[in-house]
């Protein structure tokens, strides 16, 4: 599914207990995620106990599986997110697979990948997590491009209260490109400096 669908389906609070977000946009991963815990937490303080985030690079699929297993504790779900997901090797399949076939009913698993899992130059076959984790609960998160990277970086500045006219998206884009998360950093600092006069 396309990000479009995974958030009208979070609006419709159909959060699934098994998502593989996956694609070079980080601003977009994390926006993923910030879907989710509004959609699971109603209050922020049920996060501390039942959101539970794991580094693949450092952390095993048993780990992360254990942690999925386990009964939330203030909040209806847990949600553990695994960042990085596309460095555990190969051998994780099976597990990961046994998991997703039956997952736990009282946990989203999030496992975010940065970059496309599909095939490309470097890696001609699909990452073997595209073969684990079922179709419906993977979403690619594309790079934005031209004029869409401008219209969803005035959406997204708005969604936080600042104004971004299109004259100031658009030379925000030309001079510092479009990574997501620096055009909102760059947002974020003109509106802490004052931004123009009234």
């Amino acid at each position: 599914m396309d990000e479009v669908a995974f958030r009208r389906g979070l609006d419709r609070g159909a959060v699934p207990p098994i998502v593989l977000a996956h694609g070079a946009d980080a601003q977009a991963l994390d926006d993923a995620v910030a879907a989710l815990d509004r959609c699971l937490f109603g209050e922020p303080s049920a996060a501390a106990f039942d959101r539970h985030v794991f580094d693949a690079r450092e952390a095993s699929v048993e780990a992360v599986l254990n942690a999925a297993l386990t009964v939330p504790v203030l909040a209806p779900r847990r949600l553990v997110v695994v960042r990085h997901a596309q460095a555990w090797p190969s051998r994780a399949a099976a597990s990961l697979e046994a998991y997703a076939a039956a997952p736990s009913p009282t946990t989203c698993l999030v496992l975010l990948a940065g970059e496309a899992l599909g095939p490309n130059r470097e890696r001609p076959s699909p990452h073997w997590l595209l073969a684990a984790v079922p179709g419906s609960a993977q979403v690619e998160v594309g790079l934005r491009r031209g004029r869409a990277v401008e219209e969803w970086l005035r959406r997204r500045a708005e969604a936080e209260g600042i104004a971004v006219t299109e004259e100031a998206a658009r030379l925000l884009v030309q001079m510092v490109g479009e990574d997501g998360a620096r055009l909102l950093g760059e947002v974020r600092k003109g509106a802490l400096a004052g931004g123009p006069d009234p």
